[in-house]
């Protein structure tokens, strides 16, 4: 089923909304005026732009401009920017660097630095006293007068520290607030008591004068060997108990004989053996028997 256009004679499909393609684009475009022209009407649509001028020309420029300047003078500008003026010192007319702090050349710099240390070092003297100091002092005074304060300052600081008296914990002897609780002396005995009981704990009290005069003529690990051997050899020497297997064990063979005497036994005379004659050795055995 064919349709026409609302607009113009022209066919149309059947499931258009009842324009062409271009009465429908007119219509699209009337509307939106349509819109736009009742919102201003009612005051709520977009304000027109009013056109600004030029700040150099008072040329009329676009009101979506960002420099504020027309297309020539904006040029000018830039044009104007890239061209870069050597600077010049203050003092002299030689040519310095654009990125010079002091605004001076080297020698200038250098003379005025060398001016100003001079005329500080001329008028710094001291707070307290007419005394010339150094003008890198940072206190303001000379060494004497800052000494000087410095110990009033100190003073007055230990005057208002809260005073704490303390006795020690072995002796009734008073001490100072920072000490550990113990005076000298008795600090002194119980570090050397704690040293007896971990480092020297091999050392029984008797032996240390004998450590000690040791140590004074050597070293600490030979001085020990040598207290270690003479504990050693001091102690008594154990004789085992003779066991029923053997009556004699552990015995020298003195003692030995000592105690078999003690124990009965006789002692009788050694038998010689004197050869008689040729056929006999020296030994008392007969020749025959040796062949």
């Amino acid at each position: 089923m064919t349709r026409t256009c609302k607009t113009c004679p022209a066919t149309i499909s059947a499931g258009s909304f009842g324009h062409c393609i271009p009465c429908a684009r007119k219509v699209v475009e009337d509307n939106k005026i349509a819109r736009l022209a009742h919102e201003i009407s009612k005051g709520r649509g977009p304000k027109p732009k009013a056109a600004s001028s030029c700040s150099i020309c008072s040329s009329t420029i676009s009101a979506k401009s960002t420099t504020g300047h027309c297309a020539s003078c904006a040029q000018k500008i830039r044009k104007r920017k890239r061209v870069k003026k050597n600077p010049t010192c203050k003092t002299c007319p030689a040519s310095i660097s654009a990125k010079s702090v002091t605004g001076r050349c080297y020698a200038c710099a250098t003379a005025a630095k060398q001016r100003a240390q001079k005329a500080a070092k001329a008028k710094t003297i001291c707070i307290d006293c007419p005394s010339p100091i150094s003008w890198r002092s940072t206190s303001g005074r000379c060494v004497p007068c800052a000494q000087r304060v410095r110990r009033q300052a100190e003073e007055a600081e230990r005057a208002a520290r809260p005073i704490v008296k303390r006795t020690c914990v072995d002796c009734p002897t008073s001490i100072s607030t920072g000490s550990g609780g113990r005076c000298h002396p008795c600090s002194v005995k119980a570090r050397n008591k704690r040293r007896r009981e971990t480092q020297m704990a091999w050392l029984p009290p008797e032996w240390e004068r004998t450590y000690q005069r040791l140590r004074k003529s050597f070293s600490a690990s030979i001085a020990k060997a040598k207290t270690l051997d003479q504990i050693a050899l001091s102690k008594p020497r154990v004789v085992p108990v003779a066991s029923k297997v053997d009556p004699y064990a552990g015995m020298s063979p003195f003692e030995r004989q000592d105690e078999m005497l003690r124990r009965g036994a006789r002692i009788v005379e050694r038998v010689t053996y004197r050869p008689a004659d040729p056929a006999f050795s020296l030994t008392g055995s007969s020749m025959g028997d040796l062949s």
